[in-house]
């Protein structure tokens, strides 16, 4: 049957089926619209592809930044402080300078990085008032909390606020994070069309910061990676070309995926002190480092009475493992399971147990 009578004997839409590509009369092709139960050929051809994951007009979330987070694991808010509450912050940490502790070298042997111990304010809300004022203002802040639920880390939850004092000559901190090795709750993952990080830092900048300076620097897109960060990029010592220095205004929001994204930061060289308040939001899955509803006895109650050491292992709250044998670990040894309390070297929760807790 010759194609004209073939087509002739067709419904529009079976016709629209048979269509010869690439014929300047059947460019762009034909276009059926669907229902799953009917079919309708669309004279305007334009483009038809269901989707049930459609934009949000209402959601609030700014394109742009969605992008950039999602592309380079970091995103910054600016001007988020206004300037009466900049003096404030101020203020306060210059009245409480005499309580800055200077912790550890975080180098880690980089020639690049090395200097003196990081000197950090802790404490903060805790503070009498007027003076945790400006602080506790920076706890469930619209601006944030919003950034936070798309991030992925809805239902965070944060120990407080750290000042962050570095001096001239504080040595930087090495590129760490990055996911490695493989921790899903403080990886990234996008999915069905959400961001999924769960654990998420949050830094107010109470003072500018150039390059020159020192300070915040990051991996851009590391938290896609699917390589080891090589020694020389860690330690910045040859870094590539792939560590990037973060500038910021005071007044300014940092945000950036912990655990995801390889960050650290540069050696502190300005003669004014750094000023950046930083809180750790954690998503309801998982705890960063213990507490009181990681022991099953608080947890559970008199549910675990009597259980031995092994089933307590497995009744423990979430809790901050640091990938290597910070909590107890369920090991087969001779047939048997037993509870190992074998510690690594990156012990982060000291809520871990160090020996058999079941109560013989």
């Amino acid at each position: 049957m010759p194609v004209s009578d073939l087509m002739s004997e067709l419904t529009p839409e079976q016709g629209a089926s048979l269509y010869r590509p690439g014929y300047r009369d059947t460019t762009p092709p034909p276009t059926l619209k669907t229902d799953g139960e009917t079919i309708a050929l669309d004279e305007s051809r334009e483009i038809f592809h269901p989707s049930f994951l459609m934009k949000n007009p209402n959601s609030g979330i700014d394109e742009k930044e969605f992008y950039f987070w999602d592309l380079n694991g970091y995103l910054v808010l600016r001007g988020v402080m206004d300037e009466e509450w900049l003096a404030q912050a101020n203020a306060t940490i210059d009245k409480f300078e005499d309580q800055i502790v200077v912790g550890e070298e975080l180098a880690q042997g980089s020639k690049t990085l090395a200097g003196t111990g990081r000197p950090l304010l802790g404490g903060l809300t805790q503070l009498p008032s007027p003076y945790c004022d400006p602080f506790r203002r920076m706890l469930a802040h619209p601006v944030v909390e919003h950034r936070l639920n798309w991030m992925g880390a809805s239902g965070g939850r944060t120990g407080g606020g750290t000042a962050f004092c570095s001096v001239k000559g504080t040595s930087g901190h090495s590129q760490h994070g990055s996911n490695e090795p493989l921790n899903p709750t403080r990886g990234y993952i996008y999915q069905n069309g959400r961001s999924y990080c769960e654990a998420v830092t949050v830094t107010w900048q109470l003072r500018d910061v150039t390059e020159a300076d020192g300070g915040f620097a990051c991996v851009p897109g590391s938290h896609k990676a699917y390589y080891p960060t090589p020694p020389g990029v860690r330690s910045c010592d040859d870094h590539m070309g792939l560590v990037k220095h973060i500038g910021v205004k005071a007044g300014d929001v940092l945000f950036f995926m912990d655990g995801s994204t390889s960050h650290g930061t540069f050696a502190w060289k300005s003669d004014i002190s750094r000023r950046g308040i930083l809180h750790k939001y954690s998503s309801r899955n998982f705890n960063r480092s213990g507490g009181e509803l990681s022991h099953p006895e608080k947890r559970w109650g008199d549910l675990v009475s009597g259980m031995t050491d092994e089933q307590m292992a497995v009744m423990r709250g979430p809790d901050r493992d640091v990938f290597t044998k910070n909590v107890p670990r369920l090991e087969i040894a001779d047939g048997s399971v037993v509870a190992s309390y074998e510690r690594g070297g990156a012990l982060y929760s000291k809520d871990a147990p160090k020996g058999p807790v079941a109560k013989k």
